[in-house]
């Protein structure tokens, strides 16, 4: 078996908090003293993604996208999943609403397909365009029906539980069994005549869960090679036309890291306890070959799509932030005037649509100048959202402005009065400032918030170590060394500071 790494690991370390899912991140000011740095995990809420620099790392050759249109939400109430035929026609099912819905590459509405007696839909799930026909796993007849793309009945094939199909050219049907045990094979290949041909690969074992933490996704290259994409890990599989295992990819993503990491411990805790078996967040949502690349799409704390070459060779990493949540359901890729399109089906309540996105046109703006855009459009548009500023303030603070940070950290107080974190960044802003008197009043608003608030202790104590106030500096080293092992040494060091200097 081969292994490859699609991108060069970080030293980074990527901390979750996983109360409730959102998209946005948070920047974590830094505090410099001398040689000393001090770093903080703020105790974030709503499901923040942050690390100890506090920025999100994008991947190498990261690309943000834009938004083309929307095919909005009045066509849908349930959406399963998306494929499109070889005239660029997409197709969306539709569980609520009984139907498979049809568009053009333009996103207009051409059919709404229903189905007639043996082709009538009650449950439609998962869907798969190939060549002349339309094929709807339907849940309720547990069987998968052939449809042509206008809706009219073909043929079905009877089948149960499955995680994900597809077809290749020569009418072989490639699906991905609901695993049961361990002698549930990865993939079995059938015949349209319900002929089985032969199946291969094994499940990744564990001590509970196998259906769901095997779940997977297929593709078909144009080689005819199938990839399969394990949607609770970010380990993505090659086989040959013949079921040979030809190469297995460890994506080496922070985000991905970070989820596998979640769902390990998950998986732990299951083992004694079974009502930690729920709740594992998805690596890899879905997986598409597109010419001769594959391309994986992941949602939470953003959406990604990851391109990678045969080899594993990563490519391009496309992006785009949300402020609220954003799930999807699949995806499918097209090509216009030389630029990809990926049609991105959201699936979260009851935002369901399909959005277009490509890569965004080039900016002459900076980094800093780009993400100061960006907040500033944020608040704009919601001038409540507090996130909104507090990134802001702490862009500014990063780049030394910290006048300007401090203007945002006191919109950020008084849309949420109890945000101890915007005290306490306050605090680190006008230390910096030289105003420590004012420090020491944020750094204590923040300490009565959140009283295990370490770091601000820590520099509560600088604080007063600057203003000559020994004794109150060396009783914060003191609690925050008590509090935080990892502020141990460095508060030791200020306590012995300080009592050679009283």
């Amino acid at each position: 078996m081969e292994y490859k790494f699609l991108v060069k690991k970080s030293l980074r370390k990527i901390i979750i908090s996983m109360i409730a899912l959102t998209s946005t991140y948070i920047f974590i000011p830094k505090l410099f003293l001398g040689c000393q740095e001090v770093r903080t995990e703020v105790d974030i809420q709503d499901g923040l993604f942050v690390t100890e620099s506090g920025l999100l790392p994008l991947p190498e050759n990261a690309m943000e996208l834009e938004k083309v249109f929307t095919i909005p939400p009045r066509f849908f109430q349930s959406v399963q999943k998306i494929t499109q035929d070889s005239s660029g026609n997409i197709y969306v099912s539709d569980r609520y609403k009984r139907a498979v819905f049809k568009f053009n590459p333009s996103g207009t509405l051409l059919s709404r397909i229903e189905g007639k007696g043996k082709g009538k839909l009650i449950k439609p799930n998962l869907i798969f365009a190939a060549q002349d026909d339309l094929y709807i796993q339907d849940l309720e007849k547990e069987t998968l029906l052939c449809l042509d793309l206008d809706g009219n009945y073909q043929n079905k094939l009877k089948i149960s539980s499955l995680d994900d199909f597809v077809f290749d050219s020569n009418g072989n049907l490639y699906v991905a069994p609901t695993v049961k045990d361990q002698n549930t094979p990865l993939i079995q290949i059938r015949s349209l005549e319900e002929h089985s041909l032969r199946s291969f690969g094994k499940p990744v074992s564990y001590r509970h869960s196998l259906g769901v933490l095997n779940s997977r996704t297929l593709a078909l290259d144009s080689q005819g090679n199938l990839w399969v994409a394990f949607t609770y890990f970010p380990i993505v599989r090659k086989y040959s036309k013949q079921g040979d295992l030809i190469s297995e990819f460890k994506i080496d993503n922070l985000i991905m890291e970070a989820k596998e990491q979640y769902n390990l411990q998950k998986i732990g805790r299951g083992i004694a306890r079974s009502s930690q078996r729920v709740g594992y967040m998805e690596v890899i949502e879905d997986i598409e070959a597109y010419k001769d690349k594959i391309y994986l799409l992941s949602h939470h704390p953003r959406l990604e799509i990851t391109e990678f070459k045969q080899n594993g060779e990563i490519g391009k990493t496309y992006w785009k932030e949300f402020l609220e949540v954003y799930k999807t359901r699949g995806f499918v890729i097209q090509e216009k005037e030389g630029e990809l399109q990926f049609f991105v089906l959201r699936s979260d309540h009851p935002n369901y649509s399909v959005d277009v996105f490509k890569e965004m046109e080039k900016s002459h703006l900076s980094p800093f100048e780009h993400a100061l855009k960006k907040h500033t459009e944020t608040i704009k548009i919601n001038p409540n959202y507090w996130r909104a500023y507090y990134n802001r303030a702490l862009l500014k603070y990063d780049h030394k402005d910290f006048k300007g940070a401090v203007e945002d950290f006191n919109k950020v107080i008084e849309l949420d009065p109890q945000n101890a974190s915007a005290y306490y960044s306050r605090g680190n802003c006008r230390v910096n400032q030289s105003q420590y008197s004012k420090a020491i009043k944020d750094f204590t608003k923040a300490i009565q918030i959140n009283p295990q608030h370490a770091p601000a202790y820590y520099n509560r104590g600088i604080a007063f170590m600057y203003k000559k106030d020994f004794d109150e500096a060396i009783k914060d080293f003191k609690k925050a060394a008590e509090l935080d092992p990892n502020l141990r040494v460095k508060a030791w060091q200020k306590i012995n500071y300080c009592i050679i200097h009283k």
